[in-house]
């Protein structure tokens, strides 16, 4: 199960994942990245299951 929240206040969005992620083989992985900023520099990112 995959948990990801994005909460809106007054100067911008807070975006927040869990680490954990599974293959489709069953292996799973602690550290996964499921947050990412999509342009260095500018305050635009994404959020991934």
């Amino acid at each position: 199960m995959t948990i990801i929240v994005s909460v809106k206040i007054n100067d911008g969005v807070v975006m927040a994942a869990d680490s954990a992620g599974t293959m489709g083989s069953g292996q799973i992985y602690a550290h996964a990245n499921k947050i990412t900023n999509l342009c260095e520099g500018l305050p635009i990112g994404a959020m991934s299951t």
